[in-house]
């Protein structure tokens, strides 16, 4: 819940979001002179600078041309339309947001729950649409600053914290406070018009923030961004199916949409996985890793990073016959790992580690060797030989 400008702690990690931004957005009124346009423009500047430095770009290039090309359909050359760059943070929580300067950042966690293209593009519209309106110009000189007390960020997803942690007042009214309901209603009828003239399925919008929505409560208290509140993503789907109710006949899709959304995306789903599996998020973790191997069951990579969240889970199984079961997953996993990619170092240490914790020290030898037979440089060779020797005695 926002108000006053604090983050508290409530419970075992249990987050109440006490207000970034109390003042009601419906009441901010829009910048009205050139020297407030300048300040806020300076401002934008001040924060992305810092802003930068304290998130982690997810930096694939192939990723970044597909999502601009989607950017690129949906403004198709409209001088009207702002100059925009999809920005993709690796962060695991549901994040979307334009600020004014024409970055939209989005979250690995919001791509990876995502189905299609279409759903895609409808949140890059929605967030196109905030920055063709200037809605960033309601914010005002006067809307509070955020702040809350260190100590508790940890309970924040990696963007949140350095929102609220470096108290940026134009990003937190981006992505986690919004518009108000007039204005970002304003920003779905002009996301539908976006993804109708750039030939996408507009009844995809409402299918994409539902889809957000099916699995909050496992998301947990994470999810402090606007698109990671029930509340809000409630209104853009009650919203949106208003507004395409009150335009039927609509434009329909005149294209399809551009292939292999899952080939673009299976790497980030997978690297989300590992994001979520950091925060104590196993069941999402698990199904991502899921949904990168139905896309590509010759994924290496996800059958080593399944196999991490087998072991994990193993040392938290509730029964000896369920730690032997998911040990059991995680041995199949790189095993499967080794015979797409026999040169790769991780699952030989993974597998001694493996036949270490079933006590069998024949096995655990057997593959620390391979390991550093496999990558003798490795950073943590020096600890794996120590091991070996120990086994040996």
């Amino acid at each position: 819940m926002l108000n006053k400008g604090t983050i508290r702690v409530v419970g075992l990690g249990a987050v109440v979001l006490l207000g970034l931004l109390s003042a009601a957005c419906a009441t901010r009124g829009p910048v009205g002179s050139a020297a407030e346009e300048r300040a806020l423009q300076a401002e934008v500047e001040r924060e992305e600078r810092a802003f930068l430095k304290r998130v982690e770009v997810y930096g694939d290039r192939r990723l970044d041309e597909y999502l601009g090309g989607i950017v690129a359909r949906l403004t198709d050359g409209d001088v009207r339309e702002p100059r925009a760059t999809v920005v993709v943070l690796l962060d695991p929580t549901l994040g979307a947001f334009a600020m004014p300067d024409g970055r939209i950042y989005v979250h690995t966690g919001l791509v990876s729950r995502l189905e299609s293209e279409a759903q895609l593009a409808a949140v890059l519209a929605h967030e196109l649409a905030h920055l063709r309106e200037g809605h960033a110009r309601a914010i005002g000189p006067a809307a509070p600053i955020p702040s809350a007390d260190p100590r508790e960020h940890p309970v924040l997803g990696r963007t949140a914290r350095a929102i609220v942690g470096l108290e940026l007042r134009v990003a937190a009214v981006a992505a986690i406070e919004g518009y108000g309901r007039r204005l970002e209603r304003q920003a779905d009828a002009r996301a539908l018009e976006g993804l109708a003239r750039a030939g996408y399925d507009p009844s995809e919008a409402p299918s994409a923030f539902e889809r957000l929505g099916a699995d909050l409560e496992e998301r947990g208290p994470m999810e402090t961004l606007f698109f990671g509140s029930r509340q809000r993503l409630a209104e853009r789907v009650a919203s949106i199916r208003a507004l395409l109710a009150e335009r039927v006949p609509m434009v329909r899709a005149t294209a399809a949409s551009g292939g292999g959304f899952e080939d673009h995306v299976r790497a980030l789903v997978r690297d989300n996985a590992r994001a979520d599996v950091a925060t104590g998020r196993f069941a999402l973790a698990q199904l991502q890793l899921e949904r990168a191997l139905a896309s590509d069951p010759t994924d290496a990579i996800a059958h080593l990073d399944l196999g991490d969240l087998w072991r994990l889970l193993s040392q938290r199984a509730a029964t000896p016959a369920e730690k032997a079961e998911r040990l059991a997953r995680a041995r199949v996993s790189y095993e499967r790992c080794l015979a797409l990619d026999p040169s790769r170092p991780e699952p030989y240490r993974q597998l001694g580690f493996l036949a270490y914790e079933e006590k069998d020290v024949t096995g655990a030898i057997a593959w620390f060797r391979r390991y550093l037979a496999v990558s003798p440089q490795a950073p943590d060779a020096r600890r794996i030989a120590e091991y070996l020797a120990a086994l040996e005695r």
